[in-house]
């Protein structure tokens, strides 16, 4: 029998989870910094995929703060 990968991000086994390999390098910079230990190594679970969204949205705000000069 084998062990379930968790996911970082909630801890929970999960069948469904995504490699850290698979998510863009600014997705991930912005995960790690909520969630230092994550790194491509480390699984997301669907479940999180919301969490993943947010930090796209809040890499996209940062960057239009960037593009105003704030």
């Amino acid at each position: 029998m084998t062990v379930p990968k968790c996911c970082l991000i909630c801890g929970q086994p999960k069948r469904h989870l995504v490699s850290g390999k698979l998510v863009r390098s600014t997705i991930a910079q912005l995960i790690q910094s909520n969630h230092p230990e994550w790194n491509e190594q480390s699984f997301i679970c669907l479940d999180d995929v919301n969490d993943v969204n947010q930090f796209g949205r809040q890499y996209s705000a940062r960057m239009a703060d960037v593009r105003k000069g704030e």
